[in-house]
């Protein structure tokens, strides 16, 4: 699992990945999805980008 600035990469084997970009969901949606891969994630290799700060 990785997420970059523009889209979030589930990858299915060491060769192919699933992409969703990131305006397929809504920024409550991001955080949530977010909040389930840390919490549910079998690996450490995630690499998800800090949440926005809202001030």
């Amino acid at each position: 699992m990785e997420e970059k600035k523009e889209m979030f990469l589930f990858y299915v084997s060491k060769n192919r990945a699933v992409l969703l970009p990131e305006n397929f969901m809504l920024n409550h949606e991001m955080a949530m999805l977010r909040k389930i891969i840390h919490n549910n994630a079998l690996t450490q290799k995630l690499k998800l980008l800090e949440e926005p700060k809202h001030s």
